[in-house]
């Protein structure tokens, strides 16, 4: 009896030291990159499309030079990012979004990473 309860810990103990975590392999990598260019006076804006409701997006690398940026659901469901370059900024900025698709429940059965490259021009 003692060994089949060995056996059990070493088993669990296994499966739980060797699970990898999908994000801290890939959380600098992204699954796809989208290009914009903008002049410094000038709004940026990417509309991602419409997402399902219990789908997410999450902004997780914030762009170092913006005078104001969002990541928000319009009013007809589509999901828009938009940047402003901050005052006389000249350059490459960028900014990364996380989606998460889910099918009703709290857990995404799939994630996806997209990083934005802004050029910002005269």
């Amino acid at each position: 009896m003692k060994r089949i309860f060995l056996l059990m810990f070493v088993a669990i103990a296994a499966l739980s030291f060797s699970r990898c975590d999908e994000d801290d392999d890939t959380k600098s990598k992204s699954d796809s990159t989208i290009e914009g260019t903008v002049k410094n006076n000038e709004v940026y804006t990417h509309d991602f499309g419409t997402m399902g409701i219990e789908d997410g997006a999450t902004l997780t690398k914030s762009p170092q030079h913006a005078k104001a940026f969002s990541l928000q659901r319009n009013n007809v469901g589509h999901l828009v990012f938009t940047y402003e370059a901050d005052g006389s900024f000249k350059g490459k900025d960028e900014a990364e979004i996380e989606f998460c698709y889910s099918i009703g429940s709290a857990a995404c059965y799939k994630k996806e990473t997209v990083e934005i490259d802004i050029l910002v021009g005269k």
